[in-house]
């Protein structure tokens, strides 16, 4: 199957076929994340926190942080093969249709200048990819008192790495370096096998569709 991208302001969804998820009774899974540094070149990009909401590989919703440059506060909500793109500044949202009915949801981990070899590492699978390409794993220690697994990719310049909390069994950090630009995501939320709560994926009653 071919790769089609969909852009939605900061969010990339790939659809495609990668793995099929039980559908028979799906989980959600929650997850607050924060791009806690990033720098590509002499460019050095704002901090944010997003919160995701997925079930399935069918359902997604998250939410952004307010804008007041782009004047934006984006909410983006997939029930496929309905896409929305809603701004809660002014409850307007832009409605797109998917014309694959075979798409699945993609929600990668890493920012678009960082993703290039790296498009299968996504939300909800992270330790998967890691263990899936026999990532060299290590104990590490922070702070004398917070324990982690520690996984590391290397290839070429870059340095892919992920930290897995030993209490709580969860993803708690990811950072890719390459050369001299880098980019760190920290989880503060990670629930998975959650029982799904459908009303998070409806659009708002309120919300004027274009």
């Amino acid at each position: 199957m071919k790769w089609r991208v969909i852009f939605l302001t900061g969010v990339l969804l790939s659809v495609g076929a990668y793995y099929v998820l039980n559908l028979e009774d799906p989980k959600m899974t929650h997850i607050v994340f924060r791009i806690a540094d990033s720098k590509v070149g002499n460019m050095y990009f704002r901090p944010e926190t997003k919160k995701l909401w997925l079930v399935g590989n069918t359902h997604m919703r998250m939410e952004e942080e307010l804008d007041p440059e782009a004047n934006t506060h984006n909410l983006h909500i997939v029930v496929e093969p309905d896409m929305y793109r809603i701004n809660r500044i002014d409850n307007t949202a832009q409605h797109r249709i998917d014309s694959d009915p075979s798409s699945q949801i993609h929600v990668p981990v890493l920012t678009p200048n960082f993703r290039q070899g790296y498009h299968e590492l996504e939300f909800g699978r992270e330790l998967e990819f890691f263990k899936e390409r026999n990532a060299h794993q290590r104990a590490l220690t922070r702070g004398g008192t917070h324990h982690y697994q520690e996984f590391i990719l290397k290839k070429g310049n870059t340095v892919l790495t992920l930290l897995i909390d030993e209490s709580t069994g969860n993803p708690f950090e990811i950072s890719f370096k390459r050369g001299k630009d880098f980019l760190v995501i920290q989880y503060d939320t990670y629930e998975s096998g959650l029982e799904p709560d459908l009303k998070l994926f409806e659009v708002p009653a309120d919300v004027k569709i274009t």
